[in-house]
């Protein structure tokens, strides 16, 4: 058995993104917080984030028009008190960034300077030098984070588990790159670890987004919710040798075009063309691929382009590739279920918490609002210190656990064929026979009890996360936001994007996933909410 070390942190954070970052320096400065990263702070999908944070902040704007354009875009699947507490904190979370040091672009008056994404009626979304808003802002708080003395950042570390004793969570063991193993004893745990883009082979996301956090929780015995619900980004721009990048919808929005290598424009047929929702121009974009015509963005009418937006302009040039004919194909993009959280960002297990893209907070419903995640990941990051107070008064009695030395897995191999799988059968168009093909081929898959290792132990989380969400797609027969399905009713009786699934609320069983149950648990609704239109490619 390897050498067990022991860390007591008051308060441990797993993932290092910008909600994991945000709730350290968030916390009381007295407490001793430890970040536990399976990269570096460096490797995250928030560096990644190009066209901005929404923020209601223009004269004409208000927060309740940014509530209504989450809605809709969400389908109405939405927690509507969940959206309005986003919303209406956006302004205070620009205030709290700044305060940090961030500083958002802003015109000669000092105005800020406001995009427009997809799904917005109007332009809100403020950013950072041009398409590195997520860039500036994580340099700005690893810079932080390297002053604060009461927090440790544990890096190219992988969780294998969390300890759950008498209902509450105590902790976790991990595993350094350097083959040290670590016992966390915690009073309160976050779970911060981003998405699950990575389980596929089209993706915008870091190669650490594996779903880490779908599988610890459930294992745990947390509940989760409408994992089938995966946003696929309809613009990756798509090089000769296959890398893919994400291509911001914000150039769309600056008045970049979708069209065809025959000048055909993509989104015609779409109410709000080529910035409506990401779910919509996803689908018009993959049926054209799926017919044989290539979809390009075209950045001609931008003045300015490469100053605005200078992440991309540079990629294009490393490529060799216009902007002004940009080849692009959609990609998984963003989780919008996840381990489910009250308005606190508790789970259903005392002392364990989840924040950003990792918790099914609800706001963000069947296909997330552009521009949102950045902002969620604050106000989620900020408000979990008030929660977690709590827990840090109350003495912490850990139980003896047996230390793992071997996790159940599969190989490098193994997990190429089950991205492959995931990508072809649980996409942007979603079959039930495939996916039932594709989930008892997981099932099949080669897998074993290897010793401990990063790669492992990664692998092992990302094969739980992926046949988690294949039950759950299958589980909603009814298309409904980013979650499209081949052949369902153009007309489905009852409330049915009010139903939401989730998982029964029992311990985990290597041999014997759980069903998915069905429930309404939102039946909210706005005044405007109304039954969302037929679903069609």
């Amino acid at each position: 058995m390897k050498e067990l070390k022991l860390e007591m942190p008051d308060i441990l954070i797993i993932g290092s993104g910008l909600a994991g970052i945000t709730a350290a320096l968030s916390m009381p400065e007295d407490k001793c917080i430890t970040i536990v990263s399976k990269g570096s702070l460096c490797s995250s999908n928030s560096w990644r984030a190009q066209g901005g944070m929404a923020a209601a902040l223009a004269r004409t704007d208000h927060w309740r028009f940014h509530e209504e354009d989450t809605l809709r875009a969400g389908a109405f699947h939405n927690r509507k008190g969940m959206v309005r507490d986003l919303v209406s904190e956006a302004t205070e979370a620009v205030s709290w960034l700044e305060q940090q040091g961030v500083a958002f672009c802003k015109n000669e008056s000092n105005q800020y300077q406001l995009g427009c994404e997809g799904a917005h009626s109007q332009p809100r979304i403020v950013h950072c030098n041009g398409d590195q808003t997520g860039r500036n802002i994580m340099e700005r708080l690893k810079t932080r984070v390297s002053k604060c003395a009461n927090i440790k950042v544990q890096d190219h570390t992988s969780v294998i588990k969390l300890h759950v004793s008498t209902g509450e969570c105590e902790g976790a063991d991990a595993l350094t790159a350097k083959g040290e193993y670590i016992r966390f004893y915690a009073k309160s745990v976050v779970l911060a670890t981003g998405g699950a883009g990575a389980l596929f082979e089209t993706t915008t996301n870091h190669a650490h987004a594996t779903g880490d956090g779908l599988a610890l929780a459930y294992q745990a015995g947390a509940r989760l919710v409408d994992v089938e619900f995966i946003q696929f980004h309809p613009t990756l721009g798509v090089a000769s040798n296959k890398e893919v990048f994400l291509i911001s919808e914000a150039l769309r929005g600056a008045g970049a075009k979708l069209e065809t290598a025959r000048k055909k424009q993509v989104t015609s047929h779409l109410e709000h063309g080529d910035l409506s929702s990401r779910d919509q121009v996803a689908r018009a974009i993959y049926q054209l691929r799926e017919q044989g015509e290539s979809v390009y963005v075209n950045a001609a009418s931008i003045p300015n382009k490469e100053a605005m937006f200078p992440a991309i302009s540079a990629w294009c040039r490393a490529h060799h590739i216009s902007m002004e004919k940009i080849p692009v194909q959609p990609g998984a993009h963003y989780m919008m279920g996840g381990v489910y959280v009250n308005e606190y960002g508790e789970t259903d297990i005392s002392r364990l918490f989840a924040i950003g893209e990792t918790a099914y907070t609800g706001v963000h419903g069947a296909n997330r609002l552009a521009s949102n995640s950045l902002l969620e990941a604050i106000v989620t990051g900020r408000k979990i210190s008030e929660s977690v107070h709590k827990y840090l008064q109350k003495p912490l009695a850990p139980a003896v656990h047996v230390p793992e030395t071997a996790v159940n897995t599969v190989d490098r191999e193994g997990m190429a064929r089950i991205r492959n799988k995931m990508e072809y059968s649980a996409g942007v168009k979603r079959l039930p026979a495939q996916v039932n093909k594709a989930l008892q081929e997981l099932e099949k898959e080669t897998a074993d009890w290897k010793p401990l290792s990063g790669e492992y132990i990664e692998n092992s989380h990302a094969l739980t996360a992926c046949q988690l969400i294949l039950k759950a797609i299958l589980a909603r027969p009814e298309s409904l936001g980013a979650h499209y399905v081949e052949g369902s009713q153009k007309e489905d009786k009852g409330d049915y994007w009010l139903i939401h699934s989730k998982y029964c609320d029992q311990p985990y069983k290597v041999n014997d996933m759980p069903l998915v149950e069905r429930k309404v648990v939102n039946n909210e609704r706005s005044a405007t909410q109304k039954r969302p239109a037929s679903f069609s490619m």
